[in-house]
C-alpha cells in the first residue's frame, strides 16, 4: 500500500510494482469491484464472454456449465479450442486461469445469476502450488471466512464445486466434472421457500417505495444555484514518459536474482501541472498525477474558480514534462464574466485550447 495521490477519503492506495509481479492473479480475485486487473486476462472481458456463451447455450435449451481451471492443474492437458469448448468436457466452457485465487466471488455470483447450471473450479495439486495462498483464500471466500466472500443470497453455493488435481490426474478431473454436471442437472427446479420469501419481501419493499415516491413527486424542488460567475478549466492530457535510469545497488539487492535488470525501463508518465492567472496573479497552481496502475495514463482535471464580475485577463498554462521551469502549452485572453454564467476553457491534446 502506498500514500494516496488523488486527495480522496482513504490515506493509502494499492500500488503494483510490475518488476516484481509474478502474474498469479490473486489480486484480481481479491477485489470485488474489479478495480485491479491483469492486462492479459481482464476479468471484466472474461465475464462478458462467459455471459455471451451462457446466453447462446440457453437459447438452444442447453444447460451451460463453466470450468475455471488453473493452468498448472490436470486441466492443462485438456484439448480446448479458442472459445473454450472441449470435446472432453461437453457442455462446459473452459477458462484457463493462472491460479484459482484469480476467481472472485462476484464473477461466480454473476455467472450463476446469468443462468449457468454450475461452476467447476479446478486447482493444482497440493504438493507444490505455484501461488501458495491462492487455493486457501479461494476456499475461505466460499466459506464466508474471508473478504470478498461469496454471498449465498445472490447465488446458490451448492452450484460451485472446487477440486484439486495435478497434471497426472486427468481422468479424475473428467469424472468429477461429469458427476457434478449430472448432480446439478438433477437438482429440483423448485425454488426454496426462503428464496420465495426474499423475493416477496423485495416486491413488497419496492411497492412501498413506489408509493412514497409517487406521493411526493409533486413537491416543489429547486436546484442549488449561485449567481457568481465562475471560470472552469479542464483537460485530459498525457505527460511525457519518464526516461530510463540505472538502478542503484540497494534497489538491485531488493530484487530476485533473475529480475536484476541494470536499467529500469518504465511506462510511467510525468504529472501534468496546471497554472491559472487572473489579472496577472496566480490563482491556481497544482500537479495532476497520471491515471492507471502503472501511472501510464493521462492526467485529468476539472478546476472551478470563482471570479468577480467584469472583464479579466486570463492566462492558462500547462506543463507536461519533468522540467518544472518549462510550460509547454499556454493560452491567454481577456474574458468577460457575467452574473449567472460560467466560462469554460478546455484543453485537448490534438485541438489545443478552446474557450466556451
Amino acid at each position: 500500500m502506498a500514500p494516496r495521490e488523488d486527495g480522496r477519503k482513504f490515506t493509502v492506495q494499492s500500488a503494483v510494482n510490475p518488476d516484481l509481479c509474478v502474474s498469479c492473479g490473486i489480486c484480481t480475485g481479491s477485489c470485488d469491484s474489479q478495480a485491479i486487473n491483469m492486462p492479459g486476462l481482464n476479468s471484466r472481458e472474461v465475464e462478458k464472454r462467459l455471459h455471451v456463451w451462457i446466453d447462446s447455450q440457453k437459447s438452444r435449451s442447453l444447460k451451460p456449465f463453466v470450468a475455471f481451471c488453473c493452468a498448472e492443474s490436470s486441466s492443462a492437458v485438456l484439448r480446448a479450442d479458442a472459445d473454450g469448448s472441449s470435446a472432453e468436457l461437453p457442455g462446459y466452457v473452459v477458462q484457463t486461469i493462472p491460479c484459482v485465487g484469480w476467481v472472485s466471488a462476484v464473477i461466480l455470483e454473476r455467472t450463476l445469476q446469468r443462468g449457468a447450471g454450475g461452476v467447476l473450479v479446478v486447482g493444482c495439486g497440493e504438493g507444490d502450488p505455484v501461488a501458495h495462498e491462492g487455493m486457501k483464500w479461494f476456499e475461505q471466500r466460499m466459506r464466508g471466512r474471508r473478504e470478498p466472500r461469496f454471498d449465498p443470497a445472490k447465488a446458490d453455493p451448492s452450484r460451485v464445486r472446487f477440486a484439486q488435481f495435478d497434471r497426472t490426474r486427468r481422468a479424475e478431473l473428467l469424472k468429477v466434472a461429469r458427476e457434478f454436471q449430472q448432480q446439478s442437472t438433477a437438482m429440483p427446479g423448485n425454488m426454496p421457500r426462503r428464496r420465495l420469501l426474499q423475493i416477496a419481501a423485495a416486491i413488497a419493499l419496492c411497492m412501498g417505495l413506489i408509493t412514497v415516491i409517487f406521493a411526493l413527486s409533486n413537491l416543489p424542488y429547486r436546484t442549488p444555484h449561485s449567481s457568481q460567475p465562475e471560470l472552469v478549466v479542464s483537460f485530459n492530457h498525457s505527460g511525457a514518459i519518464l526516461n530510463a535510469r540505472k538502478l542503484t545497488k540497494e534497489e538491485l539487492a531488493k530484487r530476485l536474482p533473475h529480475m536484476r535488470a541494470q536499467v529500469n525501463v518504465t511506462r510511467q508518465r510525468t504529472p501534468v501541472r496546471l497554472r491559472v492567472h487572473v489579472n496577472g496573479q496566480i490563482v491556481f497552481d497544482q500537479s495532476f498525477q497520471p491515471k492507471g496502475l502503472s501511472k501510464d495514463g493521462p492526467s485529468i482535471a476539472v478546476v472551478r474558480l470563482p471570479v468577480s464580475l467584469g472583464p479579466h485577463p486570463v492566462r492558462v498554462e500547462l506543463a507536461d514534462t519533468a522540467d518544472p521551469n518549462v510550460w509547454t502549452k499556454q493560452w491567454s485572453e481577456t474574458v468577460s464574466f457575467e452574473s449567472n454564467r460560467t466560462r469554460v476553457v478546455l484543453f485537448d491534446t490534438k485541438a489545443g485550447f478552446s474557450p466556451h
